[in-house]
């Protein structure tokens, strides 16, 4: 496609519900970001929770080959000079070589206070004296959540495509059958740096709601399923590119709390899929996941850890939408074009948005909702499977979900693509322009209320 002309976008922003991101003055501009050739397997880390309330006391347990080590907690977001500052360096701590134990018996060799950290999302970097380095992500939550906007880190979903064991959900040595049925939080992410799929999926987005200066407040799905008081009297739930695993209790707090007035925004697809259960020994011990994807394996037959369509439970009474299939291509077109969800946006038609749709998509099933009135805002035919002489099509859709009532609404893109690809782009280019004046539309008119058309 040819190049548009841009976007007519303002950044004026509701003063009452949005305001300016005053944490991104006088930041300071540091290489964070990890490189693939700074890392190495030996040289990792985890604590028990991935969630914290700001004050407690962390305790890690890192392994690495070499004499010292050191961790920077780097806050992520939207600073002046970056996507992260740097709130706190340990002091050097001696090695402890652990890469050859089962992770989930290393020993914790540094506590760290957070007592004086801001809430939000954290990458604590391990940095050890031979150069290299490894991500642990953690999420530390307000005491008190005053924020109207929630915005939940997709944790479960992140754990189950970890293979740091030789194993994940979906497979092992030898394939589907070798999969984890129970999957222990206590160990490293394999990929993204020791990051697992935060950077692809979760990262942009929250770099640009700070950039829009929202007022979140930031937890954990696993809080979410512990604890409904955290959406009471919210306006607005965001989720990222990649939120597939959720629990019965989660996704039952959820679609409560939207009879009540909370907007849900799912800024991606395959969102509510599976099902999981959550086990701790007590309050304060590590979690596990149990997610047998078979009914017939799984001990618990009143709550068995299948999708959530086998259960009678299908996904679009949480997103509205259906999840389609892997990997999706196809063109975008605006079937709704004088929504608010597309102010700003002009010569539509000659938008360079390749990549947009895919890799993976919702599609909607029906216009008829059991949260209310859905709007078809915009769809894509698409080409599903890899395979050239046996293609399956099918659509994609964006859609609004409107309530008369005092009920919040629901907001969902349909693609991943809108977080990997769009939000990842470049502000100036067509794909990434076009990305953030809609989600700016969305959450805005989330945030002062049940959605409307």
């Amino acid at each position: 496609m040819k190049k548009a002309k841009r976007l007519g976008l303002s950044f004026m922003l509701c003063g009452a519900l949005i305001h300016p991101p005053t944490h991104a003055i006088a930041s300071e501009k540091f290489n964070w970001k990890i490189k693939k050739e700074e890392t190495r397997r030996s040289t990792a880390g985890y604590s028990d929770s991935m969630s914290y309330v700001v004050g407690a006391s962390i305790k890690f347990k890192i392994s690495c080959p070499s004499t010292d080590f050191y961790l920077e907690a780097i806050r992520v977001g939207y600073y002046e000079e970056g996507q992260g500052k740097r709130i706190f360096t340990s002091k050097k701590t001696r090695c402890l070589d652990q890469s050859k134990r089962d992770s989930q018996y290393w020993k914790a060799n540094l506590e760290i206070n957070t007592s004086s950290f801001p809430h939000g999302m954290y990458l604590f970097v391990i940095r050890d004296s031979d150069k290299y380095s490894s991500y642990i992500p953690i999420i530390l939550r307000e005491k008190v959540a005053k924020a109207k906007a929630v915005f939940s880190v997709p944790t479960m979903t992140m754990q189950a495509y970890n293979s740091w064991t030789g194993a994940d959900t979906y497979g092992g040595p030898d394939g589907f059958k070798s999969r984890l049925r129970v999957v222990d939080f206590r160990k490293p992410f394999d990929e993204g740096n020791g990051a697992g799929k935060y950077l692809r999926y979760v990262h942009p987005l929250i770099v640009y709601i700070e950039k829009l200066g929202l007022d979140v407040s930031y937890v954990a799905d696993t809080d979410l399923h512990f604890d409904k008081k955290l959406l009471a009297n919210k306006k607005v739930l965001i989720t990222a590119g990649h939120d597939e695993y959720w629990t019965m209790q989660e996704r039952e707090n959820v679609i409560e709390a939207r009879k009540r007035g909370l907007n849900t925004v799912f800024f991606g697809a395959n969102a509510g899929y599976w099902n999981t259960r959550l086990v701790r020994s007590n309050p304060d011990s590590h979690l596990v996941m149990e997610i047998f994807k078979s009914a017939e394996e799984d001990p618990n037959k009143e709550n068995s850890t299948i999708k959530f369509r086998d259960l009678g439970k299908p996904e679009p009474e949480l997103t509205g939408l259906e999840y389609k299939c892997f990997p999706a291509s196809g063109n975008l077109e605006l079937k709704e074009p004088q929504s608010f969800i597309f102010q700003g946006v002009t010569d539509f038609e000659n938008l360079d948005l390749e990549g947009l749709v895919g890799p993976e998509v919702d599609s909607l099933l029906s216009s008829s909702s059991t949260m209310g009135t859905v709007i078809n805002l915009a769809e894509a035919r698409v080409r599903c499977g890899t395979k050239w002489y046996a293609p399956r099509f099918g659509r994609m859709n964006m859609i609004l979900v409107t309530s008369d009532g005092s009920a919040g609404g629901n907001f969902s893109t349909g693609t991943m693509g809108w977080v990997t690809k769009g939000l990842s782009a470049p502000e100036k280019s067509d794909i990434g322009e076009f990305t953030r004046v809609v989600s700016k539309n969305v959450l805005e008119k989330a945030l002062q209320g049940p959605l409307r058309k």
